[in-house]
């Protein structure tokens, strides 16, 4: 049996699968936001963001700012 999958599936499915780093030694508060920004697209969101602790709290605030719904209109996880 051979399964088929649209462009946009195939698509969908690796952009859940990446992670978005940024572990510079100079990283900014202003590239976490680009960051967080950056893992939200209208075509899903990515499986992860990876970055300093100290960054964690601003990363979790920013998402919570620009939660939204996915496209069945079930509310995004915080993770």
């Amino acid at each position: 049996m051979m399964l088929e999958a649209s462009n946009r599936q195939i698509a969908a499915l690796a952009l859940s699968l990446l992670d978005l780093t940024d572990l510079t030694d100079d990283c900014t508060p202003e590239a976490i936001e680009k960051l967080c920004a950056a893992a939200r697209t209208p075509h899903g969101h990515t499986a992860a963001i990876c970055i300093w602790p100290r960054f964690v709290a601003q990363a979790r605030d920013s998402w919570s700012e620009q939660r939204g719904q996915d496209r069945d209109g079930r509310q995004l996880p915080l993770r």
